[in-house]
């Protein structure tokens, strides 16, 4: 077992380096491998190393080089580097990722992995979670690339701007596994929480947060363009018991009807046919959480603070529908004080 993380030089704290620990035997421990870092480049903000197997033999490790937490706006690049190696002790740099015009935000834990198109032609996505200060709230999120990868430098495709994972303030540092069945899928778990308010809320830990449900990431057509749909994992259908159906209603005006949900853990279904120029409005706890279809054409989350003593925590946001039209699919699954919204079958 070879480990790879992100440790500080030992005489000078600040500079951050890339080391590897090793397995034992029994596999019950991770023991610091001999000799020195395997990356020090001086800097720091270096971290976050992701390894995988690159085409055609060999490994491929990504490290990110973010702009510091205080960098003002207008300044410097964050920056994915990319490394190869033989064997996992010896690196040589290959290349370095990163748009020229991007906006000032702070790029971190990234990660590479080949995705299988609906055609079957495999492609590769490289992944970094981004903390977005730029607008009026903090949003911690994940942003996505689609191109090619030759073992040495990953390559975007021409005129494809980067594609958000979730729309959500509440999504970072998802974490990849593939598929046990091929390139088709990729599996993701991520941190369901925020950088703004993650030390003010009520989770016991370092940070405080959960985590998110294991999604399934596949790239599906949309129009003239490719873009991400994110689906629970289908091992979670395991899971489910006691499976109710409720009848339909007709609800027309400011109408409403209200379904008690069950304390513990559940899933909803809902399929909602309306008019294009309608909104249509589902709320959970009290109010809290009011998710809306606005006209047809984008979904719009509003959360309030309810118990959690941070102002910030709530806020709006908004997400264009793909495709549009009047009828609404949502897939809401409740976890104790989480809670993952899938529209329009993941996209």
């Amino acid at each position: 077992l070879h480990a790879f993380y992100t440790a500080n030089r030992g005489t000078e704290p600040r500079l951050q380096t890339q080391r590897l620990a090793l397995g034992t035997p029994d596999g019950a421990r991770l023991v610091p491998a001999p000799g020195g870092p395997l990356l020090d480049e001086g800097l720091p903000d270096f971290r976050d190393p992701f390894v995988c197997a690159a085409p055609g033999g060999g490994y491929a490790m990504l490290v990110a080089k973010p702009v510091p937490w205080q960098e003002p706006r207008g300044g410097a690049r964050s920056r994915i580097a990319l490394y190869r190696s033989e064997d996992l002790h010896r690196w040589r740099p290959t290349a370095e990722f990163g748009p020229a015009d991007g906006a000032a935000v702070l790029w971190e834990v990234p990660w590479l992995a080949p995705i299988a198109y609906p055609d079957g032609i495999t492609r590769w996505i490289l992944a970094v979670s981004v903390v977005d200060r730029s607008g009026p709230q903090t949003r911690c999120t994940t942003c996505a690339w689609l191109g090619t990868f030759d073992g040495e430098s990953f390559v975007a495709d021409p005129g494809t701007p980067p594609l958000p994972l979730d729309h959500g303030p509440d999504y970072y540092a998802p974490i990849p596994a593939a598929s046990r069945d091929g390139a088709d899928r990729v599996t993701t778990i991520a941190w369901l929480s925020n950088w703004a308010y993650a030390r003010r809320l009520p989770f016991g830990g370092w940070a405080g947060g959960p985590m998110s449900l294991p999604r399934e990431l596949q790239v599906v057509r949309r129009g003239d363009a490719w873009t991400f749909a994110q689906r629970p994992a289908a091992d979670l259908a395991m899971l489910r018991h006691d499976t109710r159906r409720l009848p339909a209603v007709m609800l027309g005006g400011d109408d409403a009807a209200t379904f008690e949900l069950p304390a513990c853990a559940c899933e909803i279904e809902v399929e909602i046919a309306h008019e294009d120029a309608g909104t249509v409005v589902l709320a959970l706890g009290d109010g809290h959480l009011v998710l809306r279809s606005v006209g047809g054409r984008h979904y719009e989350l509003e959360r309030s603070c309810g118990a959690v003593d941070a102002a910030d925590f709530a806020g709006r946001w908004r997400a264009a529908r793909r495709p549009g039209g009047p009828l609404v699919r949502a897939r809401l699954i409740v976890d104790g004080c989480t809670c993952e919204i899938f529209l329009d079958d993941g996209t």
